[in-house]
C-alpha cells in the first residue's frame, strides 16, 4: 500500500543502474518501465498516459519479428490463421472500424464496418499477385474497380467512378491531367505510347478539351481532339 506517486518495484543490475521499474503516479494509475544497457528507458507501458517500445523489432504471435526488406524497425503480426490490425474508433457511441487483414490466401484485405459488425464489407483488396480490388474481391486485372448500383447516364453530369484530378498552382493556359499509356517490346529497348488528357484551354473558364496523342517513331503528337464544343 504506497500513497502518492512513487516507484514500487524495481530490478537493478550488478552496476546499480536500472533494468525494470513498476510504479504508479499520484491517481494510482499504473505504469512499467523496462531499461538497455546503457540505461536508456526502452519499454513503457502506462495506463493512462504514454506507451512505446522503443528497443527493436516487435512481434505477436513470435518471438522473431522480421522484413523480408530489410527494415530496421517492424511490428510483425503472426498467426497460423488469419491475422489482422483494427482500428477502432466510436462517435456518438457508434463503433466504426477499419479492419487490414491478410486471409489464408496471402490477400490483403481493407475491410469497414459501423456498429462493429462487418456488414459494410471488404472495400479493398491487394492479392498475392499484386492485382489491386476496389469494390472487388477478385481482380482480374492490375486495377480492377467494381459497383453495384443504379446510375442513369445523364448529357450534364460526368459519371464519377473514376476521377483524376489536378488542381494546377499556377495561372496559365492550356493546364491538363491526364492518363499514359506506354508498352515495351521484348528487347526492352522501344516503347511505345499514347494519352488521353483533359486540357483546360483558358484559364479563367470552365471548359476542357479532350485530347488523344499517340507516339510515332519516338515523338509525341496529337493526333484527336475534341473541342469544348463537342
Amino acid at each position: 500500500n504506497v500513497a502518492g506517486a512513487a516507484d514500487i518495484f524495481i530490478i537493478k543490475a550488478d552496476d546499480d543502474g536500472n533494468l525494470f521499474r513498476v510504479g504508479k503516479d499520484a491517481s494510482d494509475d499504473a505504469y512499467v518501465e523496462m531499461f538497455d544497457g546503457s540505461g536508456n528507458k526502452d519499454v513503457q507501458i502506462s495506463t493512462d498516459g504514454v506507451s512505446y517500445f522503443n528497443g527493436g523489432n516487435v512481434g505477436i504471435g513470435t518471438d522473431s519479428p522480421t522484413s523480408t526488406q530489410g527494415y530496421s524497425r517492424v511490428l510483425d503480426i503472426s498467426g497460423a490463421t488469419d491475422t489482422c490490425l483494427v482500428l477502432h474508433s466510436e462517435v456518438g457511441g457508434t463503433a466504426n472500424k477499419w479492419e487490414m487483414g491478410n486471409n489464408t490466401s496471402g490477400v490483403l484485405q481493407f475491410v469497414h464496418s459501423i456498429a462493429g459488425n462487418g456488414t459494410t464489407g471488404t472495400k479493398m483488396v491487394i492479392d498475392a499477385a499484386g492485382n489491386v480490388g476496389i469494390g472487388t474481391t477478385s481482380p482480374a486485372g492490375t486495377l480492377h474497380i467494381a459497383k453495384t448500383d443504379t446510375v442513369a447516364y445523364s448529357p450534364t453530369a460526368l459519371n464519377s467512378d473514376l476521377i483524376l484530378s489536378r488542381k494546377n498552382s499556377s495561372a496559365a493556359d492550356d493546364q491538363s491531367v491526364g492518363i499514359q499509356f506506354q508498352v515495351t517490346g521484348q528487347s526492352g529497348n522501344w516503347t511505345g505510347g499514347a494519352g488521353i488528357s483533359a486540357v483546360q484551354t483558358t484559364d479563367t473558364e470552365s471548359s476542357a478539351d479532350l485530347v488523344f496523342q499517340t507516339r510515332n517513331a519516338g515523338t509525341f503528337g496529337e493526333v484527336v481532339r475534341i473541342d469544348k464544343a463537342g
